[in-house]
C-alpha cells in the first residue's frame, strides 16, 4: 500500500468530451458472418497496427478509383479502355516496402498485386531481392526471438525479424 503522501493527485479527472465523429476502437464482428469488404473496412478501427492497415486500404481504394477514371487525351476525348495501354491510366501506383517484408506472408500479397498489374512500380532496397531469393530456396517458419541462436545454428537455421 502506497503511503498517503505519495498518492498521485491527477489520476481521477473529469474527462473532456470527445468529438462525436472520433472513431471508436471496434474490431470486426464475426458473428455477422464473413463479409470481406466489411472486414477490410474494420481494420481502420481495430487499433494498433491494424489501424495502419485500414488507412492503407483507404488509400489503395482511392488510388483504384482514380485509376478507373478515364484519362482525357490531348484532343479532349476520353480514352474508352485505359487497360489497353497502361500509359493511358490516370495515375501511376508506386508500391514500396522494406526488405524484411519479403520474409513474411505479406510477400504473397505483393506478388499478387504485381502479377495482376495492380501496381505499376515496385520500390525496395537490394535486401528485398536477397530476401526474395532466400524465400524461393525454401519455406520460412514461425519462430521465436527467445530461441537460442547457438541451437538454431546447430540445426542449420537462421533467424530473421518477422
Amino acid at each position: 500500500m502506497a503511503h498517503h503522501a505519495h498518492l498521485p493527485k491527477n489520476i481521477y479527472r473529469k474527462m473532456e468530451p470527445v468529438p462525436e465523429d472520433t472513431p471508436k476502437i471496434q474490431g470486426y464482428d464475426f458473428n455477422q458472418g464473413v463479409d470481406y469488404h466489411a472486414m477490410m473496412k474494420s481494420y481502420f478501427t481495430t487499433g494498433l497496427q491494424a489501424t495502419r492497415v485500414g488507412l492503407a486500404i483507404q488509400e489503395i481504394n482511392r488510388m483504384i478509383e482514380r485509376c478507373q477514371q478515364l484519362m482525357k487525351r490531348m484532343d479532349g476525348f476520353a480514352e474508352e479502355d485505359p487497360s489497353t495501354c497502361p500509359c493511358l491510366n490516370s495515375c501511376t501506383i508506386f508500391f514500396s516496402y522494406t526488405s524484411n517484408v519479403i520474409s513474411s506472408g505479406v510477400r504473397d500479397s505483393i506478388r499478387y498485386l504485381a502479377e495482376h498489374k495492380m501496381v505499376d512500380v515496385l520500390v525496395t532496397i537490394a535486401g528485398g531481392i536477397e530476401e526474395d531469393l532466400i524465400k524461393c530456396l525454401g519455406p520460412m517458419y514461425i519462430g521465436d526471438f527467445d530461441m537460442p541462436v547457438k541451437d538454431l545454428f546447430k540445426l542449420g537455421l537462421n533467424r530473421t525479424g518477422n
